[in-house]
């Protein structure tokens, strides 16, 4: 330990003496620690932080069902009856809790905050075990709908100023008084990773604010998440089993809910709280670009190791007659490369801590430029353990790396040779020449892949961002408009306020047309429904269900779809009239090849009504970008189906920061209980669809 201390303090006195060299070498270390130490705090915020606030993480399960439609995902959500039989299944599972994610508005009605909320069982609080100050909800005020809520540790402080008699205090949320009974632990945000839940409430009590309600006795109303604890003794494995036979069971005693397109029994996964940490729709994005990115960041690391390398190789050679001298006078080979393997800790160790300072600084400015979202989003990038363990395993694999060859090149040098003189040492310079060499060249190598694969992901970007989507995406602007916290427009009301703002979109100069949709093209998450067609039967197994929007007049018109046939959705498409539908081209050539489409029927309610094609639309990429197959799509007139959102858009001459300001104002003066959530161009919605592209072309470059 005496020998290592004053290697240490050798080591540290010649890196000062030469500040030019240690700087360059801590810094571009820094660079390479500092970019796996940032993604892995994210990473680990994401995938390997156990929820805050829930004592014994390890027990608790998912339980998902799979979806009607056999092209859609196994891990999808499950009703309230479904729920009340999972929760039979003691044998297995302590406590079983369902959950549905909302946003509410709180505090002031006239400016309320708008807070993550999650509507929940009576079971929730005692499946997860967060302690509580006060109390959870009693089955009664489950049943009754009382007006109880449960807050965040977050929500006392900052909307409660943290007293210490919250409970029984009442608070306002979409307008409606609300008594708080319980205040959760703190670092507890809710079971949705990165969605920061404030509050939690009976599903009836939801359902009083004006949010949407679910039917508890409907097993067709599959919008609720399953979470349970596993019993004692009971594994992951038993559980899928007792799952395996419960599912057969369901199937066996309501075959019209529990079965697919396929006529076949959906089935059940349960999945540990580790492996369902992020929703799976999420999921599959993020786990591919997790991988993608760490390997994009562990190659930069190992550029920067070659790099420093290859420094301390082309400043070893003035240090071979030192070491000549030392082994000469009785010091060890080991102990010759144990000093040089002592400075190369030391420079990765200093890089360490500034690659750890950058993932704190960095962590703070992310959470800064989130995007702001309808949701409220919240992610932890603290440091804890396990970006520390990862960052001092960085530390040693770099002073590894860097330390090795020269260590090996000075401890080999022959004492005579080099005290001799110039003969043998132009030949060590020579093999060290050849060994920087080969990392320089390992170093272009390296970078020569990142570029390669910047360009490639820069050209897929570029080639998706320019290709035909088949509608048109300049010069089109979105606002997304939302009824008040609290107020539950009628389907009345919302037609004449999508109406009102139309009309004064296209008396604004500069507008050609205005138009509205439940949503924009490329969402997140396109809406499908269940179809029959009059005349057609299906084969086994055969996928009928169908993406579509809920479209107000004119709007292909607005967006710039062709019509090829037909006619577009006017004013006259409402309630009382003759149920109307615009289907794609590709909808058509499927089921009425040959034939026109104009005049069929097709239904969506298991044939109670039909809907009649009115017109045929062009082929549009309305659902995702990119090189495939273009899917059936389904147009309906949003006067005669309801209110389903209203997404305005606004074909505009020229489309600026300015203009989508001032058709903000003017849709919100005509509806006072109306407000534009968010406002966009159509060219932002499409780069938006294909984020996952744009963060890896933005990192490779």
């Amino acid at each position: 330990m005496k020998g290592l201390f004053q290697d240490i303090r050798y080591s540290a006195r010649k890196l000062m003496r030469q500040p030019g060299f240690t700087l360059a070498a801590l810094f571009t270390l820094a660079l390479g620690i500092g970019a796996n130490a940032v993604l892995f705090t994210l990473i680990n915020a994401l995938l390997l932080r156990p929820p805050g606030g829930v004592p014994s993480p390890e027990s608790l399960v998912r339980v998902y069902k799979s979806d009607h439609s056999v092209s859609s995902s196994p891990l999808s959500a499950s009703s309230y009856a479904d729920y009340l039989d999972y929760a039979k299944a003691t044998d297995v599972f302590s406590g079983v809790a369902v959950h549905m994610a909302q946003v509410v508005g709180a505090g002031d009605p006239a400016d309320p905050a708008r807070i993550g909320l999650e509507t929940v069982s009576d079971s929730y609080f005692p499946v997860l075990g967060v302690p509580l100050r006060g109390r959870a909800f009693s089955a009664q005020e489950a049943e009754t709908g009382a007006q109880v809520v449960v807050v965040s540790h977050n929500f006392w402080q900052r909307h409660m100023g943290a007293t210490p008699d919250a409970v029984g205090r009442t608070v306002q949320l979409n307008g409606k008084p609300m008594t708080v009974i319980g205040v959760a632990a703190q670092g507890f945000q809710g079971s949705l990773r990165g969605f920061e839940t404030s509050a939690w409430m009976p599903f009836r009590t939801a359902a009083a604010l004006g949010n949407a309600a679910i039917n508890t006795n409907s097993r067709g109303d599959n919008s609720l998440l399953v979470i349970a604890r596993l019993q004692k003794g009971a594994t992951v494995e038993t559980a899928q089993r007792r799952m395996n036979l419960l599912a057969w069971q369901l199937f066996t005693a309501f075959p019209d809910e529990w079965s697919n397109v396929e006529d076949r029994g959906r089935s059940l996964t349960v999945l540990s709280e580790k492996a369902a940490r992020i929703p799976p729709q999420i999921g599959k994005i993020a786990y591919p670009l997790t991988i993608l990115l760490s390997a994009i960041v562990a190659l930069v690391l190992l550029i920067c190791c070659a790099n420093v390398a290859g420094l301390m190789i082309a400043r070893a050679s003035g240090l071979t007659r030192e070491m000549g001298i030392r082994v000469s006078i009785g010091a060890s080979r080991m102990r010759i490369a144990r000093l040089l393997l002592v400075e190369s800790a030391l420079l990765a160790i200093g890089a360490s801590a500034i690659g750890l300072v950058a993932a704190v600084w960095i962590g703070e400015i992310v959470t800064q430029l989130l995007p702001r979202l309808p949701v409220p989003i919240s992610l932890d990038f603290g440091i804890d353990h396990r970006v520390i363990l990862f960052t001092t395993f960085l530390a040693v694999f770099a002073a590894m790396v860097l330390g090795m060859a020269p260590a090996l090149s000075a401890s080999r040098a022959d004492p005579a040779s080099v005290i001799k003189g110039n003969a043998t040492q132009a030949a060590l310079g020579r093999r060290r020449f050849s060994l920087r060499s080969m990392l320089v060249g390992a170093q272009v190598a390296a970078s020569v892949v990142l570029l390669v694969t910047a360009l490639l992901f820069l050209r897929s970007m570029g080639s998706a961002m320019s290709s035909d989507l088949g509608f048109t995406t300049e010069n089109i602007a979105l606002l997304s408009l939302a009824s008040e916290p609290g107020y539950q427009p009628t389907d009345e009301e919302a037609a004449r306020v999508a109406l009102a703002a139309t009309e004064i979109l296209d008396a604004t100069p500069s507008v050609r047309k205005a138009s509205w949709s439940s949503a924009a093209p490329l969402q997140f998450e396109a809406s499908r429904r269940g179809t029959m067609i009059e005349h057609y039967s299906p084969g086994k197994g055969e996928d009928m269900e169908f993406h579509f929007s809920m479209v107000g007049p004119s709007y292909l018109t607005t967006i710039g779809v062709p019509l090829k046939r037909g006619r577009d959705l006017t004013v006259q498409d409402r309630q009382g009239s003759v149920p109307a539908v615009i289907v794609n081209e590709t909808f058509a050539q499927r089921f009425w090849p040959g034939k026109d489409p104009i005049g069929q029927r097709i239904s969506n309610d298991g044939g109670a009504t039909f809907a009649t094609v009115v017109g045929v639309a062009g082929d549009a990429r309305m659902v995702e970008v990119g090189t495939g197959d273009i899917k059936p799509y389904m147009f309906f007139p949003s006067l005669q189906q309801g209110y389903w959102g209203i997404v305005l858009h606004a074909q505009v001459d020229n489309l600026t920061a300015e203009m989508l300001v001032l058709l903000r104002d003017r849709v919100e003066q005509t509806a006072p209980r109306w407000k534009v959530e968010s406002q966009k161009t159509m060219t932002n919605q499409v780069a938006a669809s294909i984020m996952p592209q744009r963060i890896a072309s933005a990192v490779l470059t």
